[in-house]
């Protein structure tokens, strides 16, 4: 088959789709309406599943800070150039203060927390953050049009 021959469909798939810009999400330096729309609805929907849950009001004040502290540190730490080990490094640390300050474990006991609960749980927490800011992306390119 000559190269005039080529069928459009085959040539216009022959790239690989761009389903989204690449770039890792995070907590950005700066808010606009877009994003404190997108963040204040997040958190309004997590109270109310954890409210609904059953959740006392410890465990609503221990996820809101928990949250807020892996999305400011996304934002501040390694100049927000790497939102993913910020927020695994931001949970390690908020699990260790959890428990000592519970003082519900030895030192291994807190390495074995920081290792199996606080480094999946911040990156799951980062995950969920950099997919609301994709969010929050998306409503702003909505709202400029």
């Amino acid at each position: 088959m000559a190269e005039s021959d080529e069928d459009p469909i085959v040539a216009e798939t022959a790239e690989p789709p761009v389903f989204a810009e690449l770039s890792v999400y995070g907590a950005p330096r700066r808010f606009d309406l877009a994003t404190m729309l997108t963040v204040t609805t997040s958190y309004a929907l997590m109270f109310a599943v954890l409210r609904g849950c059953g959740a006392t009001d410890t465990m609503v004040l221990w996820a809101g800070g928990f949250v807020t502290l892996v999305g400011v540190a996304q934002a501040v730490l390694f100049a927000g150039t790497s939102p993913r080990a910020a927020s695994i490094l931001a949970s390690v640390a908020s699990v260790l203060a959890t428990v000592w300050f519970a003082d519900a474990a030895s030192l291994g006991g807190l390495i074995a927390a920081a290792i199996f609960l606080g480094v999946p749980l911040g990156y799951l927490t980062g995950a969920l953050i950099g997919g609301i800011f994709l969010i929050a992306h998306a409503v702003r390119r909505r709202i400029e049009r």
